[in-house]
């Protein structure tokens, strides 16, 4: 079936939600004694999908799901062994805030991973483009130390969003003996030379095909940073076809294998039901 149609089906029932009762003027949502928002009382009580609901909360609490649990077509309860705290700041723009995307492809990603005992062994090398908070990788990160699964995890963004990714990095680094987490500035096209190529595992990116970058060099820095066996997951949501246009069709001149996955697809389930997110997936370097 034709990607646009199934984007535009996702976009659709995205509004259609929206049309519903605004679940935010009722007190669903919890808080901490800090007004920190707790996510999980979000995911009890799912209506509207929007992120800019949340930007008024200096951070945001999430759930890891335990590493034994597996994504079912319906959500799974959460039952976590660790939380993360994630701090926004308005000021910079939608880089500062969280989004339902990072949340879904952290989550998602941490459900693909499998357990052998050659990972035990070598390390898994994961690197995210445009962190922005950095959820997607401390959510990872937190998820492999849980799993006792050594790895090495490098969050980059632009040297404006820097500090507040450092911040959240720090929040959230407790004693780790299996996952490493370092926040570090990456441009897409210029500073691809400052990491090492064919040495990632993962290559991952929360709602990075926007008008606001370089589909074509987001493309570009993904190939070199990637090796044959990389496994590079982009999550979306259904909106500025033009330019997911042009990013997918410079993926799929560089890499064999590449699949999209929108919310509800069989195996596809999570404990945030966002229609309008979906992943992208890349691998098989040409």
């Amino acid at each position: 079936m034709d990607k646009s149609f199934l984007r535009a089906m996702a976009k659709q029932a995205e509004a259609e939600h929206a049309a519903t009762p605004d679940p935010y003027a009722s007190p669903n949502l919890k808080t901490t004694p800090s007004g920190y928002l707790l996510y999980s009382s979000f995911l009890a009580n799912q209506f509207v999908y929007d992120d800019l609901k949340f930007v008024d909360f200096p951070a945001i609490v999430y759930d890891v799901l335990t590493p034994n649990l597996s994504p079912p077509t319906s959500p799974p309860t959460s039952t976590s062994t660790s939380t993360i705290t994630i701090h926004q700041d308005k000021k910079q723009g939608k880089g500062g805030l969280v989004w339902c995307a990072s949340f879904i492809l952290g989550e998602y990603i941490s459900t693909t991973i499998e357990f052998s005992p050659s990972l035990s062994s070598s390390p898994l090398n994961i690197l995210e483009l445009g962190s922005g908070t950095g959820l997607a990788s401390i959510y990872l990160s937190a998820f492999l130390e849980t799993s006792q699964i050594h790895s090495s995890i490098t969050t980059t963004d632009l040297p404006s969003l820097l500090p507040l990714l450092e911040q959240n990095v720090a929040a959230n680094r407790h004693e780790s003996k299996f996952s490493t987490l370092t926040p570090s500035i990456l441009s897409w096209g210029v500073d691809d030379g400052n990491f090492s190529p064919d040495s990632f595992d993962y290559i991952i990116g929360a709602d990075i095909v926007t008008s606001l970058y370089d589909p074509i060099a987001l493309a570009s820095t993904i190939h070199t940073l990637a090796n044959a066996s990389t496994k590079v997951y982009i999550s979306f949501k259904g909106r500025e076809q033009v330019y997911h246009d042009k990013f997918e069709a410079a993926m799929n001149g560089k890499f064999v294998e590449s699949t999209v996955e929108l919310m509800g697809d069989e195996g596809f389930g999570g404990r945030n039901r966002n229609p309008g997110v979906g992943i992208l997936f890349f691998t098989g370097k040409i």
